[in-house]
């Protein structure tokens, strides 16, 4: 092939299109530059145009190669600083990101313009503010029906179970009917109810069963530095969840079987509840259920200035009442209300109701519940708001601690799913780096009435009967 037809054929790859044009008026000048020899072919030459152009070419992807060479060293070194130790395997974390957000929170709603974060492995050496407190150890919990609070409950026993804490405990047979309540409605909370404290412990650090709230019944059991903390749920979902787990329609039948006729049976009992429950009933498990956990009575239902009255005693006694249409973020705000660290409040969700049927609701049903259920919605809307004030408060920190919360939360529920079950997490400015080993994910994963007998099980130490010695005579 001629040096022309080369110098035709010659890709425009790493030269403009001037530069191709000037490549090929070069060798058509009257006085042409020298040529360059070719090294693989002796005796054969190039114009210096051609020349030119392919040197060009090779220092461009000499200084590719150099560039990705130098990426290389880079990420081997972050690796390596990160790990401490070149042979330890690592699964992807949550890396901070430095994002401006081109909105706020919104927290009428959901949260948006949150910070997004990348699977990679990034160094320890990240700013993370220096403990300005102590954790919170003591800590009295008010269980509602169907409002996320085993998820919490179970919170609270990986807590204390893996800190040797003292639990508030209902004194009763285990696997008996309501052996986890340590009170219900019309009965009375009293010391005697709990099982005793173990040698050697001068008081109880947690109390998480169903209980109904009786300000001074918890202060005779709790000391007095005690937080107390509750979890609500919308009254509308909350009513459909306690209609189906609770099977409420084999009661409501017991008083009249023909509501099983009817295709949407709680549709049915909003429209005429007084053909399905005996008496003159306010409090029940599909009406005002949250507000009778919470110790409210007909005084505070028929007495407005009762009702207020009771709402801001409630509302100075407990620090925090989580909202379950905002769990991970009430949750955020128990982290940082109780100074517990991230890993302590991760969670993978108790006791859901995955085989609820799907039932059409009209607005007039709607109408209905909260008229029979007037303290439920009252009592949410409350602390709905003082959330939602909560949040707005907050600055883009917490959404973005939010956000890697929810991250660090997926990673955890696929990984304690698996065989594997065992993760770093790397450190970030939020928490110190941990494992979450199988022991994590097998108490992770317990159910709520599982963590209880082994609570149950320590609470109640085994009575060693002395053997006499061989030989000896009991006189």
């Amino acid at each position: 092939m001629s040096a022309e037809t080369f110098r035709r054929d010659l890709p425009s790859v790493g030269g403009t299109d001037q530069d191709n044009m000037m490549a090929g008026r070069a060798g058509n000048r009257e006085h042409p530059r020298p040529a360059c020899p070719d090294r693989a072919h002796p005796g054969v030459s190039w114009p210096r145009a051609v020349c030119d152009e392919m040197a060009r070419i090779f220092r461009r992807k000499k200084v590719l190669w150099l560039v990705l060479l130098a990426a290389v060293v880079v990420f081997t070194l972050a690796v390596l600083q990160s790990s401490g130790n070149p042979t330890e395997l690592r699964a992807p974390v949550m890396v901070d990101v430095v994002v401006t957000p081109s909105n706020t929170a919104d927290v009428s709603g959901y949260v948006s313009g949150q910070v997004k974060y990348l699977n990679f492995i990034i160094s320890d050496n990240v700013t993370k503010p220096s403990p300005t407190c102590s954790p919170i150890h003591n800590i009295a919990f008010l269980k509602t029906h169907k409002a996320g609070s085993s998820t919490v409950t179970s919170i609270l026993q990986r807590y204390g179970m893996t800190r040797n804490l003292q639990f508030a405990l209902p004194d009763k047979p285990s696997h008996t009917f309501a052996y986890n309540y340590l009170s219900k409605p019309g009965g009375r909370l009293t010391l005697q109810a709990v099982i005793p404290l173990l040698p050697g412990k001068e008081e109880y650090n947690i109390l998480c069963n169903h209980a109904v709230y009786n300000r001074t019944a918890f202060r005779l059991i709790m000391p007095s530095d005690t937080v107390y903390i509750s979890i609500l749920r919308e009254p509308f979902s909350q009513v459909e969840s306690i209609f189906e787990y609770y099977g409420v329609i084999g009661s409501l039948a017991r008083v009249n079987p023909s509501i099983r006729n009817f295709t949407n049976p709680l549709s049915e009992f909003f429209s005429n509840p007084y053909k399905y429950e005996k008496g003159n009933v306010h409090f029940s498990y599909l009406r005002n259920k949250q507000a009778e956990d919470f110790g409210l009575s007909v005084d505070e239902l028929f007495s407005p200035s009762k009702f207020d009255e009771y709402l801001q005693q409630l509302s100075q006694d407990f620090l925090l009442v989580m909202i379950m249409e905002y769990f991970d973020e009430s949750l955020l705000l128990l982290k940082h209300a109780l100074c517990w660290d991230t890993k302590d409040i991760l969670f993978i969700p108790k006791n859901k109701n995955g085989r609820k049927p799907r039932r059409n609701f009209t607005d007039e049903d709607r109408k209905r519940h909260r008229k029979l259920s007037s303290l439920d919605y009252k009592l949410y809307d409350f602390f709905l708001k003082r959330l939602q004030d909560e949040l707005s408060r907050q600055s883009e920190d917490f959404f973005q601690e939010l956000d890697n919360f929810r991250s660090l939360l997926t990673q955890v529920k696929h990984t304690c799913e698996t065989k594997s079950s065992f993760f770093y997490v790397t450190a970030t400015r939020w928490y110190d780096a941990f494992n979450v080993t199988a022991e994590d994910c097998n108490i992770l994963r317990m159910p709520e009435l599982v963590a209880l007998d082994v609570l149950l099980k320590r609470a109640r130490p085994p009575v060693v009967t002395p053997t006499p010695l061989s030989g000896s005579k009991i006189h």
